[in-house]
């Protein structure tokens, strides 16, 4: 149990993490979030000097190019950012990417952790690490546990629960979640982990029941999943929960006998 309020600063280095980072924060109404954008190695040298704070928490967001890289690269060598960094989150296009590369553009440690995930879910990503001790949390959830959860695939989605009826939420909820699913599918995609996060009034009496609910589907539904809940409860807050769902590629079986050896004619055909 915490009372949040721990201020997280995102610096981005390239032109599409800053554009995004820009559209999330303008659309933020929670608090607790800080955008520096590197325009130029020595701005953000200085801003993210005058932002250094052991009672803060950092996030480098990075273009996956050569010169967003080498921007990224100048930031962490030259600044605190190297080891105080709790997360550095990179985005990237449909292209294959190799994060032993990153590492070495970026001239970090091979044990310092990277995430690599498609722009097109910056949103979820960034909101499931967003939410963390920013308001009133009942349970003590971090970054490290978020990172382990997200880890476990390579596209994060979400969806946006209303529960202005806490009686309604456990069928608001398997809906929401089962659209994860759907969604996965038609992109030959498998859920792999769920952030939930509970918004709403600390006042509210309803809030527990909502938080208990997600709990009670997500014990129905994620049997062999990773899951965590963590809540972010404010003044006026408007109840309702995300669900931040983590997928990754359907291994795609053997056509033959569910991977069993070929039938006997095929093997006479084939000589």
């Amino acid at each position: 149990m915490n009372n949040g309020n721990l201020e997280k600063v995102f610096i981005t280095c390239g032109k599409d993490v800053s554009s995004a980072m820009a559209l999330f924060a303008s659309e933020w109404e929670k608090g607790c979030i800080t955008h520096l954008e590197a325009t130029s190695i020595e701005s953000a040298l200085e801003e993210v000097t005058l932002h250094t704070s052991e009672d803060k928490a950092y996030f480098i967001l990075v273009d996956v190019n050569t010169e967003s890289l080498s921007q990224a690269q100048s930031v962490t060598s030259k600044t605190w950012a190297r080891n105080q960094a709790e997360v550095i989150c990179f985005t990237c296009d449909e292209s294959s990417t190799d994060s032993n590369d990153i590492h070495n553009q970026l001239e970090i440690p091979p044990q310092h952790r990277v995430q690599l995930f498609p722009i097109d879910c910056f949103g979820a990503v960034i909101s499931a690490y967003g939410h963390v001790m920013t308001g009133f949390s009942i349970s003590c959830v971090g970054f490290d546990d978020v990172y382990s959860i997200l880890d476990t695939g390579t596209t994060v989605t979400m969806q946006k629960i209303i529960c202005d009826n806490a009686k309604e939420s456990p069928y608001s909820l398997y809906t929401g979640y089962e659209k994860l699913v759907s969604e996965g599918k038609q992109k030959s995609l498998t859920l792999t982990g769920v952030v939930a996060v509970v918004i709403g009034d600390i006042a509210d009496p309803n809030i527990m029941e909502v938080t208990e609910a997600c709990g009670f589907v997500l014990r129905g539904l994620a049997h062999d999943l990773d899951y965590i809940i963590h809540t972010n409860l404010q003044s006026d807050a408007r109840c309702e929960v995300l669900l931040c769902g983590v997928l990754k590629e359907v291994a795609i079986a053997n056509p033959f006998n569910d991977g069993n050896e070929l039938p006997n004619f095929l093997k006479n055909i084939r000589g």
